[in-house]
């Protein structure tokens, strides 16, 4: 075999600001290759970081490979870094990133250790890596080892560090192409933060162990076969035995100087006899004589190298222990996976159902007051009827972190008065309401002989209103008269209205409402009551709460089954990344021709009520009129001072605050008021669900 007697194995970096000379020497010598890469990546890292991504300051690089005698222009350190690793995010956090750039790992055993090392290097998880070995690549290696033809002959390391400079100019490659006597391994250990072990000599194994607990530095190891991973945590458990206390009282000494072939009867002892497979079991009993070496092949290598560098990437958490990642075994269990069950058509029931048929008036109001909107569709009240009343209290246990001072609630309820008082004209006993009559009632409707022609003909565009999730035809404007009618009953019950129909103002409500749908999802105690509100027809009621089927998800609807996992949001919240999306994105928000705010008329809670009665009154001349509406509840809509934005967003209290200030700016809010609601607007097609109403609400005499 021939033996490469160029060793080199480190790119030459230059700076042109103060290198320029020896950059035209290498550019105007024969044979180089010459390619300038940097604009390029340029336009690359600002397409992947953003416009401001690249730091003029830092300049670029020239990196010469003499092997290949090629000369490439790049990014500098730091913008090629941020570049080559974009991708990682976010299942590497930034945070996370930069502890790894710190990092020395201790790579002994550059075959297997090949693809180990060049794991590391590919995910960043390293700023140095330093590799030891000794034997030069082979024919024989080429069927595990991710080398080509033209390395054999070179030393394995060298061929290695050759890979990752190609990969990464800068990162830091230290070799050790002599290899590691027993005597080698202390200095080899030194200062490293991780050792791999990747070798086959057992007196080395066993003082990279010694080393290890004595310097008090994690060691990770794998077998190819069965992918059998350890992680040895000797920086928490300096007095453990290496391999688990499967080689009590053997030394490194006691090996040193046997060939690889000696350590073959102690793989059981270390494995076990079951962490072996049957072939490599057989193949035991030949090793030294039919077979020169041990049988590895390619995709275990790169199995058990996968192990290694994810444990690489985890080793702050991971407790010491063996685990094993056999691919091929568990191939013996493939299954046709269940194929999801659909969800069933809609069919409403409950108080949905015969509404328009005769009834008493009693019956009537009542199913009327049911049929409000609440958050969530939590209807959070008791309605009871007797001696000529109908009274509506506050059930509290249907209220939820973001109804502060029970204040969509008081709405909620205020839009049942409206339905009562809508039922009542239209059967001509529309008597007096009075609100917070005694202390346990919210509204008391009493029954008379009054008839409101106004209300009645809202009687039955109140039985059509829904929440309609349907996507709106984005060129139909609403028209101003509509506009007009719905602010004139706003102002029917002391309210207001505001109206964005387009410009700066709908852009900014937009980005809020979107940004506030994203912190419900990151807030653990947030997203577990928003999980709870969503009612799947499969399997539970949906009597209360949003049936999933009306939030009209179409093919996108397997995303609720990664929006119920608490850990998927824990993480999305780790990455802290502006651009998450709730089920109000941006682009929802602005495909809407109006948005509009319901205003109360002062912020007490008697002004909620009142404010809810306005909501209604709105929502049911929308409907008359053809529109759909959608509701839009940031999560701080009902948190109107700091201490209560505290209480619901944690460390999102100031990011709370400031979108709260901005959109009441965005709307122009009067002081004194506050919104109500928030009301999408425009025209789509009838929805294919609605929520429906739970019939234990209420009680009728």
């Amino acid at each position: 075999m021939t033996v490469h007697s160029d060793m080199t194995c480190s790119a030459t970096v230059l700076d042109e600001r103060d290198q320029a000379a020896e950059v035209e020497r290498l550019r105007a010598l024969p044979r180089i290759t010459v390619r300038d890469l940097w604009p390029g990546q340029v336009a690359e890292l600002r397409a992947a970081a953003g416009e401001h991504a690249v730091d003029d300051a830092e300049g670029s690089r020239w990196v010469y490979y003499p092997w290949r005698a090629t000369l490439l222009r790049v990014l500098g350190p730091e913008g090629y870094r941020a570049l080559r690793l974009s991708r990682n995010r976010n299942k590497i956090l930034p945070s996370e990133q930069r502890a790894h750039a710190s990092r020395v790992v201790a790579v002994a055993g550059a075959a297997a250790g090949h693809v180990v090392a060049l794991g590391l290097a590919l995910e960043g998880l390293a700023g140095t890596v330093r590799i030891a070995d000794r034997e030069q690549v082979g024919v024989t290696d080429l069927n595990q080892f991710p080398g080509a033809l033209v390395d054999v002959g070179l030393n394995r390391s060298v061929a290695l560090a050759r890979r990752i400079a190609e990969l990464d100019p800068y990162l830091t490659v230290e070799v050790r192409s002599e290899g590691l006597e027993v005597a080698d391994v202390e200095s080899f250990v030194e200062g490293a933060d991780l050792v791999v072990d990747a070798t086959d000599e057992l007196a080395i194994r066993l003082a990279l162990r010694e080393q290890a607990r004595a310097r008090r530095v994690p060691v990770v190891s794998a077998t190819p076969d069965r992918g059998t991973v350890d992680v040895e945590r000797f920086d928490l458990d300096p007095d453990r035995a290496p391999f688990h206390g499967r080689l009590n009282d053997f030394t490194a000494e006691m090996f040193a100087g046997l060939p690889a072939v000696a350590s073959v009867p102690f793989l059981p002892r270390i494995l076990g006899a079951d962490g072996i497979s049957a072939r490599m079991a057989a193949s035991m009993f030949v090793i030294g004589e039919s077979l020169p070496a041990w049988p590895q092949l390619g995709g275990d290598v790169l199995q058990a190298a996968a192990g290694v560098v994810a444990a690489a990437r985890r080793i702050d958490e991971l407790p010491s222990g063996r685990v094993q990642l056999d691919v091929a075994a568990r191939l013996d269990e493939l299954s046709e996976p269940p194929v999801p069950e659909e969800l069933p058509p809609f069919e409403p029931v409950g108080p949905w159902r015969n509404l328009s048929e005769p009834a008493s008036d009693v019956d009537t109001i009542v199913r009327a007051a049911q049929l409000a909107p609440s958050p969530g569709n939590s209807q959070p009240w008791r309605i009871a009827a007797h001696d000529g009343a109908v009274r509506i209290e506050l059930d509290e246990k249907y209220t939820s972190a973001i109804d502060v001072g029970c204040r969509a609630s008081y709405v909620a309820i205020g839009a049942a008065v409206q339905n009562m008082r809508i039922a009542a004209a239209s059967r001509a006993v529309l008597g007096d309401v009075e609100l917070f009559p005694d202390d346990s009632a919210v509204a008391e409707l009493r029954l008379g002989s009054g008839r409101s022609t106004r209300l009645a003909e809202a009687y039955e565009p109140m039985l059509r209103r829904v929440t309609n999730r349907q996507a709106v035809d984005t060129e139909r404007p609403v028209p101003d008269d509509v506009l007009a009618t719905l602010t004139a009953e706003a102002r029917q019950h002391g309210g207001d209205l505001t109206v964005v129909t387009g410009g700066h103002a709908a852009t900014t409500a937009g980005e809020i409402l979107a940004g506030a749908d994203r912190l419900r999802y990151l807030v653990p105690d947030l997203h577990r009551e928003m999980v709870a509100e969503l009612r799947d027809p499969r399997v539970e009621s949906v009597e209360r709460g949003l049936d999933v089927r009306s939030l009209e998800l179409g093919v996108g609807a397997p995303v609720l089954d990664l929006v119920r996992r608490g850990d998927v949001m824990s993480e999305l919240a780790a990455t802290d990344d502006p651009t998450t999306r709730g089920l109000q994105d941006r682009a929802l928000v602005a495909s809407y021709p109006a948005l509009v705010a319901v205003l109360t008329p002062g912020s007490e809670p008697v002004d909620y009520v009142r404010g809810g009665q306005a909501v209604e009154s709105v929502w049911v001349a929308a409907t008359a009129a053809g529109l759909s509406a959608r509701p839009a509840v940031p999560l701080f809509l009902y948190a109107c001072h700091d201490d209560e934005l505290a209480k619901i967003g944690g460390r999102y209290t100031d990011e709370l605050a400031r979108m709260r200030r901005d959109l009441y700016t965005a709307l122009n809010v009067p002081a004194g008021r506050e919104i109500a609601l928030i009301l999408l607007l425009g025209y789509a097609p009838d929805p294919s669900a609605v929520s429906l109403r739970s019939p234990e609400t209420a009680v009728t005499e």
